[in-house]
């Protein structure tokens, strides 16, 4: 999947946000750039200061969604993204948003 994401241009991907972070893909604070590039040092995913959440710029819900295509993989199996555009909805607003980053606080990684 990130092969595929990187071959069709993606700057970044967002996975299931209830997810445990995994080690299979690097993390990088925003504005570090690309994992190919100059992109500085890694972020280690399980330190919460590195962390950050996406919500609404005006009512700062973090029920919000972007507009995305992915594509069928017949090697892995799964839907693979392919893009995620601009276009940025809160439902809580229940209408087109500006969204913000903001650092994560309180987050906590539990091992099972």
């Amino acid at each position: 999947m990130l092969s595929d994401a990187r071959k069709a241009g993606a700057n970044w991907l967002s996975f299931d946000r209830d997810e445990p972070p995994s080690d299979r893909f690097p993390v990088f604070a925003a504005g570090q750039g690309e994992a190919t590039g100059d992109a500085g040092k890694s972020v280690n995913a399980a330190n919460p200061a590195a962390r950050i959440t996406i919500r609404c710029s005006a009512c700062g819900s973090a029920e919000v969604m972007r507009d995305a295509w992915a594509r069928w993989d017949d090697d892995a199996q799964d839907w693979a993204l392919g893009a995620v555009f601009d276009a940025a909805f809160c439902e809580a607003c229940e209408k087109d948003a500006t969204l913000s980053q903001q650092p994560l606080k309180g987050w906590q990684h539990s091992h099972s």
